[in-house]
């Protein structure tokens, strides 16, 4: 049997398991009510006009009190079908980047880089040290193979004034919910040879333990799922693409038996396992690396387990260029596909997109970035676009494909970037805002009826990127009126002194900034508009508060 070994070593240390990062009690629909009564995600929120007839003093109250008690109201209220929970909790992820380099007279030597997962809600601090010890790992892994292999890259250099070498761990997120996160996380390396080193993990979290999962603990029937492997491969590849013995590597991978082979590396999404099987695994590098997608149900039965079926609204997928999909629109199916022409001189980018046997052009400002279908479980679809602008600005284009044309339904500065996006009825956008200082923040949203997306919250989540790693914080320079959140909704008028730090956690942008103080209580500073700037009590922002900080 060929013995496969992972040219890049395998971290031993073991993972804790926690029994604390479960979030909070939930109950059968909806997001858990801890997070309600912070408004992070909440349900979307309509005031009535009977509402504000009826309350003077609801009138009287600070946007910020308003949405909080719109919010307590709202969750009895009855929603539209297509906005209803879909039974599971998604957890919204960011990914950064760990860094080192070595460059000489404007020229790479080396560099390595590795992923960084960061949970962007709330609640979840028990399972966010488990991911943070996941990622301390591939760091140091890096930075070890990045230190043994300097010497060698500065060599060639030296001596070919070329060397490049590269190492990285690459994370990209398959799901992310309250049943399981998954990811995949892409080891490559390039040390000056005739071509690089790729191998895929795929690495799986039980977010409520904070254990690992393995295969499994997730199917049904894993003999089954292996003979579904097996006879996959054997009828959709040649067998000149493998190794003569790969069937008894492939066994091996699926119950043991060889120290020597690689393991079973495997993610899910909202529809479907993915096996993969890196290059030498299965086959010479000649033949690249195998997947094998196992969707929930095959063959008449039900391949993954029921807790891990993730009701979701429909599907989002990710549509690559010149790459045709077959959609399924009720009573019948069409092919999809698009093209992308760049303008360098005019900094645009026109889509040609095919729907069936008729097509649409529109010329998008900015460099493209990447195409989504988005179908909710009734049929109806639309193509998302985005493209990144000025100032790392993106604009999504949104297309609609529920007639015989595809046509242009509008755009949004609310965008995606690299985050995980899987369900049309709750998915994240980001946007780019102003108050207090120039941030990110997020909200959750679904797919209206026009094609659009429609907020379900309307307070955003402000996404500080230096969080975990040196809090970035305002700090009051004068006393400042706050109002102290309290029990559930309830908020009192105070005054913080000078020298207060603020971390910015919560707003609408434009009438509050919701705060969290050192000691973790929360207070909103009420905003008055001041031009592009905001005053805070009749003070100008900027004689109140050191540390604020404006993009360009």
């Amino acid at each position: 049997m060929r013995k496969v070994r992972r040219i890049v070593c395998v971290l031993m240390a073991a993972m804790v398991v926690l029994s604390g990062c479960q979030k909070g009690d939930k109950g059968s629909e909806g997001r858990d009510d801890t997070r309600n009564e912070a408004g992070l995600e909440g349900d979307s929120r309509t005031e009535t006009e009977e509402g504000k007839e009826q309350s003077k003093a609801y009138e009287e109250q600070s946007p910020a009190q308003k949405e909080d008690e719109a919010l307590k109201d709202k969750g009895n209220a009855e929603q539209p079908e297509e906005q209803q929970k879909t039974g599971r909790e998604t957890i919204t992820i960011d990914i950064s980047k760990e860094y080192i380099g070595e460059w000489e007279g404007g020229q790479r030597i080396i560099q390595g880089t590795s992923s960084k997962l960061h949970i962007l809600d709330e609640g979840y601090e028990d399972f966010q040290a488990v991911l943070d010890e996941y990622g301390e790992m591939d760091w140091r892994e890096v930075q070890e193979i990045y230190q043994e292999s300097l010497p060698t890259a500065q060599e060639m250099f030296q001596a070919n004034g070329y060397a490049d070498y590269d190492i990285s761990r690459d994370i990209s997120l398959e799901r992310a919910d309250s049943q399981i996160v998954s990811f995949t996380n892409t080891e490559s390396s390039y040390m000056g040879g005739a071509h690089g080193s790729y191998y895929t993990k795929g690495v799986n979290f039980d977010p409520v333990s904070g254990q690992q999962l393995s295969l499994k603990d997730v199917v049904e029937d894993y003999d089954q799922v292996y003979a579904y492997t097996k006879e996959y491969l054997e009828r959709e590849f040649d067998s000149e693409a493998f190794f003569p013995d790969y069937q008894d590597t492939l066994q091996a991978m699926f119950y043991g038996g060889d120290q020597g082979v690689s393991p079973l590396e495997w993610t899910m999404d909202t529809e479907k396992v993915i096996l993969y099987f890196s290059q030498y695994v299965l086959g010479p590098y000649s033949s690249g690396a195998f997947i094998v997608e196992l969707p929930f149900a095959a063959e008449g039965q039900q391949m993954v387990k029921e807790e891990y079926i993730a009701q979701t609204g429909g599907s989002v997928r990710m549509l690559w260029e010149w790459e045709e999909l077959s959609v399924d629109i009720g009573t019948e199916k069409r092919e999809l596909s698009y093209a992308i022409q760049t303008d360098e001189m005019s900094f645009t980018s026109t889509i040609s997109l095919k729907w069936g046997q008729q097509s649409t052009q529109l010329e998008m400002y900015g460099a493209f970035e990447q195409a989504y279908l988005f179908q909710k479980a009734d049929g109806r679809a639309w193509v998302y676009a985005e493209c990144m602008g000025d100032n790392d600005w993106r604009t999504v284009y949104v297309f609609d494909l529920n007639q015989d044309t595809p046509v242009f339904a509008g755009e949004t500065t609310d965008y995606i970037g690299e985050h995980l996006v899987d369900d049309p009825e709750d998915f994240v956008l980001y946007s780019h805002m102003e108050a207090l200082g120039t941030y990110m923040g997020f909200r959750h949203y679904h797919v209206g009826d026009s094609g659009m997306p429609e907020a379900l919250d309307e307070t955003y989540t402000i996404v500080n990127y230096d969080r975990g790693w040196g809090e970035y914080a305002i700090t009051s320079k004068i006393e400042l009126p706050v109002l102290m959140h309290g029990e559930g909704t309830e908020k009192t008028q105070e005054t913080l002194p000078a020298g207060t730090k603020f971390y910015l956690r919560r707003t609408d942008s434009g009438t509050f900034v919701e705060m969290e103080l050192e000691d973790g209580r929360r207070c909103d500073i009420l905003l008055e508009e001041d031009g592009y700037f905001s005053k805070i009590n009749g003070i100008k922002e900027e004689e109140c508060f050191d540390g604020l900080r404006y993009a360009g």
